[in-house]
Order: C-alpha cells, then sequence, then structure tokens
C-alpha cells in the first residue's frame, strides 16, 4: 500500500511528516488531508484576526499532489466595532 505525507503550514511554521501514512490511494490521502485539518487547527489559538493553516500532502517520491487550507477570520461589525468591547 502506498504511503502519503501530510506536512502543515501554519504563518512562520512548517512541519514536516517523516512518518506518512499507509493509505490504498491518492483519493484515500485526498479525504484524509480535509479531514484533520480542522482536528489540527483546534489545538492551535489565534494570535490575530486572521489565520491560515495549509495541509499538503506528498507521495513517496515527494511529489506534492493535494494541498487544503483552513482560514479563520475574525473582525468587527460596524464602523466602529472596537465599541461593542464596551458593552
Amino acid at each position: 500500500m502506498p504511503r502519503y505525507y501530510f506536512d502543515t503550514h501554519y504563518g512562520e511554521q512548517h512541519f514536516h511528516d517523516d512518518e506518512g501514512s499507509e493509505l490504498p490511494d491518492v483519493q484515500a490521502a485526498r479525504d484524509e488531508a480535509i479531514a484533520v485539518l480542522p482536528e489540527i487547527a483546534w489545538g492551535e489559538l489565534p494570535d490575530g484576526d486572521r489565520r491560515e493553516m495549509v495541509l499538503t500532502v506528498r507521495n513517496e517520491a515527494g511529489q506534492v499532489f493535494f494541498k487544503t487550507t483552513l482560514l479563520l477570520t475574525a473582525e468587527w461589525i460596524g464602523t466602529d466595532g472596537a465599541a461593542w468591547l464596551t458593552h
């Protein structure tokens, strides 16, 4: 069974998967990437109003063939959103 590697990119941090996972095919690797990215992101607290986490999938030859991105944005609604802080 082929082995696939899931690398995460979060701001300036990059985590290279050296272990990988055995999965039947690229579709299974794609599905796994989509399923695990929210789980990985759950443990990361945002330190700003915009956070982007990317997970790429490599095959055994080291070729990146899939990427999934999770984006978190936070913004105040209205012209003076900071006024909400006083309520």
